[in-house]
């Protein structure tokens, strides 16, 4: 229930309130640097994946690039044997051959031994510059004439190798029925200074790239004398370097046969090794992220804790309460409300000031007014003792001066300021008597009072002044009878008591020039106790929400209500 308060009181401020301005501060001091931190670790662990990725591939190349320049310079020294062969040999030397001087099939299992079982090695091919015959494993011995590649042997004896070396070059091999781009890998024999005979090899190009396992997709290239061997574009193999391989692409040169492999390094990769890692990094980030929200959470509720128990104090204050959450935030509104506070204890002390003032004039005004009361009530009973001599019993006047005597003594003699209603009642009655007296039948009061209300407290001699002026006021005027209602009610807390009269009654503008009156705070002596000295006295013993109150709409006479707590003494 209190965290549900609490959430309530920070939600009326919203992002103003001082618990959400502590969380974001918090947050603030620990989430940046713990991101400005991560951003930093990941930074350089990608820089060390970076390396290591680029590491990995330089050793992947540069392996790659080594078995190139092994298979090459395998299938070279083959290509040196057999031109050392007997096979060879015979082919220089012999003027005029034909099938049956040769056993073709060791002949072709010389020729086939020379592929060292590698699947890249399409064919072996030897010729003789003497005789103008060529040797393959597949055919066997076939004049140049006849060879359906001899635009392989052409394009070597117009363009040779200097000083006898071996050559690598792109040609269109027909293999059966089948015309394939491939390697054609070249090694000459020289014989008395002239080219003798020349063995090659034709290298399958995909074959050897499965045998290397490149991956079509890389971006790769194999360059020899500024011939490319290799590109992911067959339409560029063959063709010349320049201009086709990328400026960022990293070499890697065979040392043995000079070919050069190119490849454009990639971005973004993620080894294997690395992941592993970086999931820790996100992870632990992720698991920082959410302590530090809790702790922040904690403190921040902490911190608010004692600005929680300061309003709820301030909001047990009716008076305080209208105001809450007009201000900007918590801290503005206990500011606000201190200078209230403040301010409202200046105000009663004025106002504790006037009413002291009102007391002190209300004390000389009754000082002023008083009479011996011992003298005035002796003067009494004397005339009370006559009127019975005269007229040797009970009479009009000794039961006018009786009542009189007795409420002079009330008024004058008794110090108590509050007395039960019953006792106010009853000096009202004695008040009636004498009025009776005087107006004969012109009244009728109907007194509807009940016990509830009659063993309530009020102040003394507050209804008989409401009394004289509905009589004064209100009946004396008309011609007909009047009538006076004076009735009691207990609600809430509150006594009410009504003195309605069916008499001449208040015009609108009596109305608003007596409730004037009422609000004006003087005192002056001289002025014959009337509604707003009774609504005076009672708001000063009172307080000011309590008072004399005059209805508007009775449709013949007046009502006055007096208005004060119950049980007050």
């Amino acid at each position: 229930m209190l965290i549900k308060k609490t959430f309530r009181e920070i939600w009326n401020y919203r992002f103003q309130s001082i618990f959400l301005k502590n969380l974001f501060l918090l947050l603030g001091l620990i989430i940046v640097p713990l991101t400005a931190a991560s951003i930093i670790a990941y930074w350089l662990f990608a820089n060390l994946q970076q390396n290591e990725t680029r590491a990995e591939e330089a050793r992947l190349y540069s392996y790659i690039a080594s078995s190139l320049d092994t298979a090459v310079r395998q299938a070279g020294s083959q290509l040196a044997y057999l031109n050392s062969t007997d096979v060879a040999h015979m082919i220089i030397n012999q003027q005029g051959i034909n099938q049956q001087m040769f056993n073709i099939k060791n002949l072709r299992q010389v020729l086939f031994s020379s592929r060292l079982g590698k699947d890249y090695l399409t064919s072996v091919q030897i010729y003789s510059t003497m005789n103008d015959y060529v040797i393959t494993n597949e055919t066997g011995i076939i004049s140049l004439g006849d060879y359906i590649n001899r635009h392989v042997i052409d394009a070597y004896m117009e363009n040779p190798a200097p000083d006898g070396d071996k050559a690598l070059a792109v040609a269109e091999v027909r293999i059966g029925a089948i015309v394939r781009r491939q390697w054609v890998l070249y090694q000459p024999m020289v014989v008395r200074q002239s080219l003798g005979a020349l063995a090659f090899f034709t290298i399958d190009i995909d074959a050897l790239m499965r045998e290397l396992r490149i991956d079509p997709s890389e971006s790769m290239y194999i360059e020899y004398r500024d011939v490319m061997l290799y590109s992911p574009d067959d339409n560029q193999i063959g063709g010349a370097v320049a201009g086709v391989i990328p400026e960022s692409a990293l070499v890697q040169e065979g040392e043995a046969t000079g070919i050069r492999l190119y490849y454009v390094p990639r971005a973004g990769i993620t080894s294997d090794n690395f992941q592993p890692l970086q999931r820790f990094l996100f992870f632990t980030v992720m698991g920082l992220t959410l302590v530090s929200l809790v702790l922040c959470f904690i403190v921040s509720a902490k911190v608010y804790s004692p600005i929680y128990s300061v309003l709820e104090a301030l909001k047990s204050e009716p008076a305080l309460e209208p105001n809450l959450f007009r201000e900007p935030d918590e801290i503005a509104y206990i500011l606000q409300t201190i200078n209230q506070t403040i301010s409202s204890r200046q105000d009663a002390k004025e106002k504790l000031a006037e009413r002291l003032e009102m007391i002190k004039k209300a004390q000389s005004v009754a000082l002023q007014s008083q009479i011996n009361p011992h003298f005035l009530h002796n003067t009494l009973d004397s005339i009370h003792c006559a009127a019975l001599l005269a007229l040797g019993k009970e009479n009009e006047i000794s039961e006018m001066v009786s009542a009189l005597s007795y409420l002079f003594r009330v008024a004058l003699q008794d110090t108590q300021t509050v007395i039960s209603l019953r006792q106010e009642m009853r000096y009202v009655e004695k008040y009636l008597q004498i009025l009776r007296k005087r107006y004969a039948d012109s009244f009728e009061v109907i007194i509807d009072m009940p016990d509830e209300a009659l063993s309530c407290k009020t102040i003394k001699m507050v209804l008989q002044p409401v009394v004289e002026n509905a009589i004064e006021h209100g009946i004396k005027p008309v011609p007909y009878k009047g009538i006076i209602r004076i009735e009691g009610v207990v609600e809430s807390g509150l006594v009410t008591v009504a003195v309605i009269d069916n008499g001449l009654g208040f015009t609108k503008d009596k109305i608003s020039e007596t409730r004037l009156r009422l609000q004006q705070t003087d005192i002056t002596a001289g002025v014959h106790i009337g509604l707003a000295n009774v609504n005076q006295r009672i708001k000063l013993y009172y307080g000011e929400a309590y008072g004399v109150r005059i209805d508007d709409d009775v449709k013949q006479g007046t009502a006055v209500r007096l208005v004060f707590p119950v049980g007050e003494s």
